[in-house]
């Protein structure tokens, strides 16, 4: 159900006579027509005739208990809808943050891959290959040059550490 569908539910219950509406199953002479009256005698009156016994009471019911159970559906959707859109909202938060992260860790494992290969590297050639990568890591502001050091030092080592302060 979209917004314009239950907006014009909504209008409908509002052009409704107001109040709780009740089933007279005896103020009819006819054994086949059951009245619903709107908020007293002097509102309005539904008959509802029935053919059969199949249907009884039942579709009269169903029409006196809709001036309630309508508006009370309607306040439920919403609530419904309101719940959905915040959930949306959400989910598209942490589907940016999701891809985020997916970058920052391709980066790092790129890095790590380069890094490896730069230690292979010796004297003047090494220094030189360290300063391109710092100086594209800062262009791209994935992480600080103090914050890559650590990450490559601790691969190195067999532990792993995504920056941020140490727990000790």
């Amino acid at each position: 159900m979209n917004k314009e569908q239950l907006d014009a539910i909504k209008a409908r219950v509002v052009n409704t006579t107001p109040g709780a509406w009740r089933i007279d199953k005896k103020s009819d002479s006819r054994a086949y027509i059951t009245d619903v009256w709107m908020d007293g005698e002097d509102n309005g009156l539904i008959e509802v005739h029935r053919f059969g016994e199949s249907s009884k009471y039942n579709d009269a019911e169903f029409i006196a208990h809709a001036r309630q159970d309508v508006p009370a559906l309607i306040e439920t959707v919403e609530k419904l809808m309101n719940v959905r859109d915040v959930s949306y909202a959400e989910y598209a938060e942490l589907d940016a943050e999701n891809k985020k992260l997916k970058k920052q860790r391709n980066a790092l494992e790129f890095h790590l891959k380069v890094s490896s290969k730069a230690l292979e590297l010796e004297g003047e050639n090494a220094d030189t290959f360290q300063r391109a990568l710092e100086k594209i890591y800062d262009d791209i502001g994935i992480l600080t040059s103090q914050e890559i050091y650590r990450i490559v030092e601790d691969a190195l080592e067999g532990t792993m550490r995504l920056g941020g302060d140490d727990d000790e």
